[in-house]
């Protein structure tokens, strides 16, 4: 008997923080309708003076997610908080540029992830700034006028490509969109202002961490259930 209770008081507190941990893994990938993000990261490439896509963020805690900006007049800042409405593109209600009432905004969104996907698919610098700016571009078109003429032109061509794509929400259905609640607060624990509103795009290998999750559960919960039934001799 005390190797049996050995055993499971061992095995409960594995099971637990197994429990515990797919649950951090899976939190910030299901539509919560309200998550907290942190600004954790802007890497190192700038282009007109800011730094461009992609950037970092920390979600429910959970850190590590790419994340990408097309709102280019609110500032955010590293290490912020804030609270925000996570939208799938089935429903951008809640989305900023709807709800600010922009015409064709949902065709807009359509081209920002369009965009999006183009700057992923690019390991080039000068590229990514290019349609960074291009993303942001669609929704405030004053700030191309911080570039040179030679970005300037070429983020407008990506502006162009994005525009005679033929898109559509369905296309889309990997993404989220993160829309700020309200103003962040930032690392010395003032407000800072009202955040920008970001896109990331759901991996493959979510719903494959959640599957890995439950069959992991499963047999441990297999093994601690076989372990409480003692066998006679």
């Amino acid at each position: 008997m005390y190797l049996i209770d050995r055993f499971i008081s061992i095995r409960r507190p594995v099971i637990a923080g197994l429990a515990l941990a797919m649950a951090l893994m899976v939190a910030p990938l299901a539509n919560a309708g309200s998550v907290t993000m942190q600004l954790t990261g802007a890497g190192n490439n700038i282009m007109g003076g800011v730094y461009v896509n992609p950037y970092t963020a920390s979600i429910n805690g959970v850190p590590g997610f790419e994340v990408f900006c097309n709102d280019f007049n609110s500032p955010t800042y590293i290490n912020e908080t804030w609270t925000a409405h996570e939208s799938t593109f089935d429903d951008l209600s809640e989305a900023k540029w709807v709800k600010a009432g922009v015409t064709d905004a949902l065709n807009l969104y359509n081209q920002v992830a369009w965009l999006t996907l183009q700057l992923m698919a690019s390991n080039d610098s000068t590229t990514r700034g290019q349609i960074s700016f291009a993303m942001w571009g669609i929704f405030t078109p004053t700030a191309l006028n911080r570039l040179n003429d030679t970005n300037k032109q070429a983020a407008q061509g990506w502006i162009d490509d994005a525009k005679a794509q033929n898109l559509s929400a369905a296309m889309f259905s990997n993404f989220r969109v993160y829309t700020p609640l309200g103003q962040g607060t930032c690392s010395n624990g003032q407000l800072c202002g009202v955040p920008q509103e970001f896109l990331r795009v759901q991996t493959p290998e979510a719903p494959a961490l959640w599957t890995l999750g439950l069959h992991l559960l499963g047999v441990f919960a297999l093994l601690l259930g076989t372990r409480l039934r003692p066998t006679r001799v």
